[in-house]
């Protein structure tokens, strides 16, 4: 498969909107007002403590590593959206050597476990969460040479 564009995905996008609107929220400026304020909240938290305790401290310590990517991930999937950086998806498609196309679908899978309670904070888990990942991304014939 080829490569996303930027508007192929934003179409996308646009798109799965429509498909869903009776099930999902709509979008307009109150809705992007107050998800933004609750998301500002939220980055304070990963600011307090870093700033509290220091970058190195929070990423070298495992309880104060845990709580970082906890608000991170709050930050990052709040209210059951998922959030997605094109930018992000292009780079790390390219340093994993495969497609754009499969770089999203993956982060797709991969956010969905997380809103659905999976983790990948220790072996265990991570190992279940990864066979997962592979599962959803086989049963649509996305293969890591897309």
């Amino acid at each position: 498969m080829s490569d996303f564009t930027l508007e192929e995905m934003l179409a996308m996008q646009r798109s799965l909107q429509e498909r869903y609107k009776h099930k999902w929220e709509p979008i307009c400026p109150e809705t992007g007002k107050n998800k933004m304020l609750w998301m500002i909240g939220e980055i304070g938290e990963v600011v307090d403590i870093v700033k509290k305790h220091g970058d190195e401290a929070a990423m070298s310590d495992p309880e104060l590593r845990r709580a970082l990517v906890e608000e991170m991930a709050d930050v990052l999937m709040y209210y059951g959206d998922i959030m997605l950086c094109y930018d992000r998806i292009i780079e790390q498609a390219y340093e994993y050597g495969h497609s754009v196309y499969r770089e999203f679908a993956f982060l797709v899978a991969h956010s969905i476990l997380h809103l659905l309670g999976y983790d990948h904070m220790n072996e265990d888990d991570e190992k279940v969460m990864f066979k997962l990942q592979e599962m959803i991304l086989n049963e649509y014939g996305i293969k890591k040479d897309n």
